[in-house]
This record gives C-alpha cells, sequence and structure tokens, in this order.
C-alpha cells in the first residue's frame, strides 16, 4: 500500500488546482500493485497490463462551501485509500482531501461524475497500454 502522507503536500496542492467544472484530478497510475505517479508514467518498465490490474487514483476534496465539492454519497462506489481533514482559515471549516481509487468505469453511466473519471481512466489507460506494448517490442528485440 502506497503512503501517501509522504506526498500529502504535493496531493493538497494537486487536489487544489481542480478548476471550477472539474471534480477530480488523476494523481496515480496503479498497475497491478505498483503505484506510478501520474508524472512518472512515461517511464514506466512494465510489459503486461490489463483493464483488470490498472487502475486511476484521483485526489478530491469535499467541504460544504464549494459548488463542486465531490459528492460524498458516492464515495461508497469507489476504494478509499486516504481521507485528509484540514482546517480552512478561509472558510472557518474542515476541508476533506480524499485520495480514491477506481478501475475502468462503465460508459453507460449518464452522471457527469462519471463521465469525467471514465475519460481519464479510459485516456490513461491507454496510453499506458501503448507504453507497455512498446516496452515488449524493446525486450523481445534485446532478446533476439
Amino acid at each position: 500500500m502506497m503512503n501517501f502522507e509522504e506526498n500529502q503536500d504535493i496531493i493538497f496542492k494537486l487536489i487544489d488546482m481542480i478548476s471550477e467544472d472539474e471534480y477530480v484530478i488523476p494523481l496515480y497510475c496503479k498497475i497491478g500493485k505498483k503505484y506510478i505517479p501520474i508524472n512518472e508514467i512515461k517511464d514506466i518498465k512494465d510489459t503486461n497490463i490489463s483493464k483488470q490490474t490498472f487502475k486511476v487514483v484521483f485526489g478530491t476534496k469535499y467541504c460544504i462551501f464549494n459548488k463542486n465539492s465531490f459528492p460524498m454519497k458516492e464515495m461508497r462506489n469507489f476504494n478509499m485509500l486516504k481521507i485528509f481533514r484540514v482546517f480552512s482559515k478561509e472558510l472557518n471549516t474542515d476541508v476533506l482531501y480524499i485520495v480514491f481509487e477506481t478501475g475502468i468505469i462503465d460508459d453507460t453511466e449518464e452522471n457527469i461524475l462519471y463521465a469525467e473519471m471514465g475519460d481519464s481512466v479510459q485516456m490513461l489507460y491507454e496510453y499506458c497500454e501503448s507504453l507497455v506494448k512498446t516496452n515488449r517490442t524493446n525486450l523481445l528485440n534485446q532478446i533476439s
């Protein structure tokens, strides 16, 4: 399991970058049991990937005063990894920074939240899949 406390400052900064028309931001890709930061995916060395073993770790925040707060009733549908509770002096209330993971999302959902996450997961899966295919080809070329 990834230790998210070590990177909490970076996670907070990334989550705070979410624009007003977004709910989540991808933080990591998970291939098998390995978490890869989004900014390091181009360097993956894996030669195997599948939709069953691929997940994306998202970050979001919840605050009663934010219009694009993640809907808490949806949290039960995802694998929660970490919740950080931080007091905001500007808002005079707690803000929850939430880190969770999900795999490929069914495209039949008509929910904007699921559409946003589904698009990100699919795009990142296709990108990682292309890198893995390149790694596999390079490995086969080295063997022959």
